[in-house]
């Protein structure tokens, strides 16, 4: 099975693109770096930085031509420098023709680093290079996170990829590094197709399906070697793999049972073995009474690529750990896991002095703030965690005492009170469950079943654009949501009190942040 897009149907929206096509020409110097602050295509050697967000703006219809990549590299020795700026667009239908056959020559030692990519179809392609580097970016919410195309001796190092379809898609490219990443929540996470001799090694993987190797003779591990891994274990080794089941007997944070974990070709059997897989992050201390154990010893919170930091107060002292895991709770319908499980282990407290549990939140998973917030779902093995009723004692045990969004980074707090630490998960709906959530909170009008019929279709229609079996189709379903949310304040005040339409509206507002990221 191969996961190339045909030729003929190249799709090729606002990605940065790496090639030898002929364009206009750029100068730029050696001696000091280029300021960019627009798209732009690159073709002369030299240093370039990017010195503000770029916003791309949506075409004019859904039918209408894409413009061309936001920045194209088309030079050797390049370095483009996004300097932690954003290049942003908006998922969206449509299809571009993109002829490799006018690819003549290859380009070589080329590097990108320090940018954010969301939104766009496409994040960083590099198409028949050799010998260049791909360091600590940022591909979120693309269909393609990072992709190599007949590119040879790359090296992919700490880039954070998330929410894509693709997370890294490797074809016809051989022999380059890739290590340091953190890929997770997306489809596929790593994915090889006639590409060998590749090393895949201290990166993070959490993913629905994390790797798939069509071809083989590609390397998952290197020996075990005494150095901080990607978790601040204390060897490297393999990987991370959310769903290796092994455990790791000797503390070294290499897995010592189930081994090797497997990497599959989706119809011919194994391709690859990682024989040294990377055990979960765990950490441990012991505290005084009242004292605080954390996995953000530094305070600088989640990222999408981690997207949830934990922290246990025990009220009578001893040693606390907490432990990130693979999952074993079964997700609700329609949701989805944040980040990892988490395995907490402290000494039992009681219902009037209990155990605090903060579970801390990446902002990209709530793009509206409290709503999205008050959308996530807890479980402590395997039962959902209701609100807090009362406090001292508390009741339920365990529950939520509260939720919020902190001002200064946009990151979400959820407070647990428990007497037992236990096993937790916390759960996002997807969108489409959001859609159908909005579905059932229409019916509960009781509207005239015209106007009740009209907002259902226009729901469903956005439904089903998401379930729809071909990639890029979020932004389909924006359209829909938009008329929608039309056909509401049409009725507001009248069919529908002012209160209900507003709360529609918003939610369908949501729904449209969470798809486009806008």
């Amino acid at each position: 099975m191969s996961f190339t897009t045909p030729n003929c149907i190249k799709i090729n929206i606002l990605r940065i693109l790496v090639s030898t096509l002929a364009v206009m020409s750029q100068a730029a110097t050696t001696s000091a770096a280029v300021d960019i602050s627009a798209c732009t295509t690159i073709s002369a050697p030299g240093e370039y930085r990017l010195i503000q967000d770029l916003q791309l703006p949506p075409p004019p219809n859904p039918n209408s031509t894409f413009p061309n990549d936001c920045i194209g590299i088309v030079s050797s020795d390049v370095v483009l420098d996004g300097a932690g700026f954003t290049i942003n667009g908006s998922q969206r239908p449509g299809v571009y023709a993109y002829n490799v056959t006018t690819y003549t020559s290859g380009l070589t030692n080329v590097t990108v680093k320090n940018l954010i990519i969301t939104n766009l179809i496409f994040g960083i392609e590099f198409s028949y290079v050799s010998n260049g580097s791909i360091i600590n970016n940022t591909m979120r919410s693309t269909q393609y996170g990072l992709l190599l195309q007949g590119s040879d001796n790359i090296s992919i190092t700490d880039n954070n990829v998330s929410l894509n379809w693709f997370g890294v898609d490797i074809e016809n490219s051989n022999n380059s590094h890739i290590t340091g990443n953190r890929v997770t929540s997306s489809s596929y996470g790593i994915i090889f197709y006639e590409a060998t001799g590749n090393l895949i090694f201290n990166n993070y993987f959490n993913n629905t399906v994390n790797a798939r190797d069509y071809t083989g003779g590609n390397i998952w591990n290197i020996t075990g070697t005494p150095q901080l891994n990607i978790f601040g274990g204390p060897y490297l080794g393999g990987n991370f793999w959310s769903d290796y089941s092994g455990n790791d007997t000797d503390g070294d944070g290499l897995g010592d049972t189930l081994l090797p974990y497997t990497i599959y070709n989706l119809t011919t059997g194994p391709r690859g073995f990682d024989y040294l897989p990377l055990t979960a992050e765990r950490v441990i201390g012991t505290v005084p009474s009242g004292g605080t154990v954390t996995t953000d010893p530094t305070g600088s919170g989640p990222v999408a690529s981690d997207p949830m930091e934990t922290s246990v107060t025990t009220p009578v002292g001893g040693t606390v750990t907490i432990e990130e895991t693979s999952a074993t709770q079964q997700a609700p319908v329609g949701y989805f896991l944040i980040g990892n499980e988490i395995v907490i282990t402290a000494p039992d407290s009681t219902n009037t002095s209990p155990l605090v549990i903060n579970f801390t939140v990446d902002a990209v998973l709530i793009p509206t703030g409290q709503p999205d917030l008050d959308a996530i779902v807890v479980y402590r093995n395997g039962v959902p965690v209701m609100n807090c009723i009362a406090s001292n004692p508390i009741n339920p045990d365990p529950c939520i005492f509260g939720r919020e969004v902190i001002p200064a980074s946009g990151d979400g707090r959820i407070t647990v009170y428990t007497s037992q630490a236990s096993t937790w998960g916390l759960f996002k709906p997807s969108p489409a469950q959001k859609i159908s959530d909005l579905i059932v909170e229409v019916e509960s009008l009781n509207l005239q079943k015209g106007i009740d019929n009209r907002l259902d279709a226009k729901l469903e229609a956005a439904r089903k654009a998401l379930q729809d079996a071909r990639t890029g189709n979020d932004g389909a379903a924006t359209n829909p949501l938009e008329a929608f949310k039309n056909a509401v304040m049409a009725q507001r005040g009248k069919e529908i009190p002012e209160g209900a339409a507003d709360a529609l509206v918003a939610a369908a507002q949501s729904i449209i942040q969470e798809l486009t990221g806008a």
